[in-house]
């Protein structure tokens, strides 16, 4: 949806119970693992701002991770640009 100069994508995981990986999170995701949220503008559109979400960050704790990826809650996540 675009509405007054912003991008806006909501996002759902392809089964229940799941979740989202963060748009913080590294392109190449954590040792490998996610694949980022992701919310590009392109043609007549340019990016304002950086883009955000309407859920938290939580971290999920991984065994055999050094770093924990960032992920959102279970359940679908809006973002905005």
């Amino acid at each position: 949806m675009v509405s007054e100069g912003r991008v806006q994508a909501t996002y759902r995981p392809q089964r229940p119970g799941f979740h989202l990986y963060s748009i913080s999170l590294p392109a190449d995701g954590v040792d490998g693992l996610g694949v980022p949220t992701r919310l590009e503008v392109q043609g007549g559109l340019r990016a304002t701002g950086s883009p955000a979400s309407d859920r938290p960050v939580q971290l999920l704790n991984l065994p055999g991770l050094d770093v924990p990826p960032p992920v959102y809650p279970d359940g679908p996540v809006t973002v905005e640009e």
